[in-house]
């Protein structure tokens, strides 16, 4: 591979082609033991798992029953619907990013002036002392 002109590790080289002949191997044997019977959904999620593919767990079991439904039997959804969702989410998420923001300013706010008052008291300290030197 170098005398072509790739730079390339022959062990990392070696494990991923070792990494993807086992994953062949897994896939292999899912499909031959999946071809006998007639198991899909399973199928699937094997797949997935040997592929490294996420799947959401939070997903609603309606959800993963439809997957396998005809086209004819789902349920439908309109899309003012599925945009009114998103608008309401993203106005919410919005809203409570406005006011996260709002109570961290306030509080940087308060923080501030807590902290001029204290530099004020001081300077009144100090212009007292330099009055009383200055009388002396």
């Amino acid at each position: 591979m170098r005398i072509v002109g790739y730079d390339v590790d022959g062990p990392k080289c070696a494990q991923k082609f070792l990494n993807l002949t086992q994953n062949y191997q897994k896939y292999k044997q899912t499909v031959d033991s999946c071809i006998c019977h007639d198991s899909t959904p399973e199928f699937f999620t094997e797949m997935r798992k040997i592929f490294g593919e996420k799947t959401n767990e939070a997903a609603s079991d309606d959800d993963d029953d439809e997957e396998w439904l005809p086209k004819n039997k789902k349920k439908k959804k309109s899309l003012e619907e599925d945009d009114g969702d998103f608008l309401k989410k993203y106005l919410r998420k919005n809203s409570e990013q406005k006011d996260e923001r709002f109570r961290e300013l306030s509080s940087l706010i308060k923080r501030r002036n807590e902290l001029l008052e204290e530099k004020l008291k001081q300077n009144k300290e100090i212009i007292l002392l330099l009055g009383r030197f200055v009388k002396v």
